[in-house]
């Protein structure tokens, strides 16, 4: 999955692009991490922060995952 993604030039293309992998395999816990990431790094922090709560709530988050959502917590709620 990274190596496809890592290949594409705009962030835009990368999310497209793992939205469909994941369409396929919805419960991927590391593609679901990725998308934590990617939605992220294009400021889309309420769709990151429900991602990765889902993530946590199933028990699948991971580390980075889980470092990411307590950022946003902190950046959310100060």
């Amino acid at each position: 999955v990274l190596t496809g993604l890592a290949a594409l030039k705009t962030p835009e293309a990368r999310l497209t692009e793992l939205k469909r992998i994941l369409a396929k395999n919805p419960t991927d816990p590391v593609g679901r991490g990725k998308l934590v990431e990617l939605l992220v790094n294009l400021d889309m922090t309420e769709s990151a922060m429900a991602e990765a709560t889902k993530l946590r709530r199933d028990g699948l988050a991971s580390p980075k995952v889980l470092e990411i959502l307590c950022d946003l917590r902190c950046r959310r709620y100060g």
